[in-house]
């Protein structure tokens, strides 16, 4: 992850909790990116801030050459020890190694606020090839299914998180407008994918772990694995060993370039 001017290690401690508790991306969303560009033009795409390749791996069904970057380190190893068939290098989202006009596609999943964002629009200018596409795609604050555990996740945001929680997430909902504004694309088209995820006590508490601000609270108390596990057994008397079933929305945005 970046902020354009400087680096901030906000994940560099949490890959093992990215690979095993962030959500998939559903089917749809690539059917729907595949739908978009012709199979001749799906040669190669990039994923920006692509972290342990949640996102970048489920882009592989649709383009025959792909990379994920990111600019911590420990990500991209975990990266590259899950999906080997892929090429994960490590960089900042506004000063990428390739070479100008290469890339038929550009993509950022949950990742695009943390970014200088003219910058990094600039950069994927730089990339793309005429006519080529770019799409954003991220989920917010995911919603439980069960009022209780919905109160729990609240009171540790309100009591605790929110103080921890960096300024550019207060940006998290402006990917569309920002990718509106840059005139880069000839026009923004905007979608929804419905995508719920079942989750246990353990799942949803290693969920939480993973989140810049639910890790650097943790970081900040006498013992932090304790305090996961405290979360995880308050979630576990409400569940009874069962899952509660997550909203994890997706809302995309898609944009072809300019030529």
């Amino acid at each position: 992850m970046t902020d354009g001017d400087k680096s901030t290690p906000l994940f560099r401690d949490q890959s093992e909790a990215f690979g095993l508790y962030r959500p998939e991306y559903p089917e749809a969303l690539y059917d729907w990116i595949a739908s978009l560009i012709p199979e001749a033009k799906r040669n190669t795409v990039v994923d920006i801030a692509c972290g342990t390749g949640k996102s970048t791996v489920g882009l592989a069904r649709v383009f025959n050459q792909v990379y994920g970057i990111d600019m911590e380190k420990n990500q991209i190893r975990k990266a590259r020890n899950l999906y080997s068939h892929i090429q994960f290098i490590v960089s900042r989202a506004e000063r990428t190694p390739f070479q100008n006009n290469t890339m038929d596609c550009v993509t950022v999943a949950t990742a695009f606020y943390w970014f200088n964002m003219a910058r990094a629009l600039e950069e994927f200018r730089r990339l793309l090839r005429p006519n080529s596409h770019l799409f954003i795609y991220q989920y917010y604050y995911p919603t439980p299914k069960n009022k209780k555990i919905l109160e729990i996740q609240r009171r540790e945001y309100d009591e605790h998180w929110r103080y921890h929680k960096d300024p550019r997430l207060s940006h998290d909902d402006s990917a569309g407008e920002a990718l509106k504004q840059s005139s880069l694309c000839q026009s923004v088209e905007y979608r929804e994918f419905p995508n719920v995820i079942n989750m246990s006590s353990s799942q949803m508490a290693g969920f939480w772990s993973s989140t810049s601000y639910g890790a650097a609270f943790a970081k900040n108390t006498r013992d932090p694995i304790a305090y996961w596990k405290s979360l995880e057994k308050e979630f576990q008397a409400i569940l009874k060993d069962k899952t509660v079933a997550m909203d994890f929305t997706i809302h995309a945005w898609h944009g072809q370039l300019i030529a």
